[in-house]
């Protein structure tokens, strides 16, 4: 059964963002996850089906669209090549 992706917005968001540092209080560049999700959309690839193609979870996937959680380099290259 495939899911229906939502059409992603016209013009992406900024890659990076300034969160502060959850031990120093320090602004510090991170991925946004709002541009994460945005490539993924564009891609048409719904969460699920990208966490089986590059074995992580969909929950995981969530976490780090929605900032919860910060990218790793290695989850960054396969949304930069989407």
């Amino acid at each position: 059964m495939s899911r229906r992706v939502s059409e992603p917005r016209k013009r992406p968001p900024p890659r990076m963002i300034d969160l502060p540092c959850k031990s120093c209080g320090q602004p510090r560049a991170v991925i946004n996850g709002a541009w994460l999700r945005w490539k993924r959309e564009a891609a048409g690839i719904d969460q699920r089906s990208l966490g089986k193609t590059i074995r992580v979870s969909g929950p995981y996937l969530s976490d780090l669209e929605g900032n919860r959680r910060e990218c790793p380099d290695s989850i960054y290259v396969v949304y930069k090549n989407l």
